[in-house]
């Protein structure tokens, strides 16, 4: 099943998995182009560094949430 722009429906579900750590990128990057802006070079660094950190552990949590689901867990597997 296709979506408005044309999608897979499946591709689309996939791209709501990177929602999160985009938002936080997107959102963190914002204030750095502020800082930039303000030519406060050192609080743009900061801020960037910052978006990494962020984005990664978001995503990594919802990653290890993702392997706590029952249906991924290998000690809910029947034998």
């Amino acid at each position: 099943m296709y979506c408005r722009n044309g999608m897979m429906q499946a591709e689309a579900i996939k791209l709501d998995e990177y929602r999160r750590p985009y938002l936080t990128l997107f959102n963190i990057t914002s204030q750095a182009l502020e800082a930039l802006r303000k030519k406060n070079y050192g609080e743009a660094e900061l801020l960037l560094v910052r978006a990494q950190q962020e984005a990664e552990d978001v995503f990594i949590s919802e990653v290890e949430d993702e392997n706590q689901m029952p249906e991924n867990n290998e000690d809910n597997t029947q034998k």
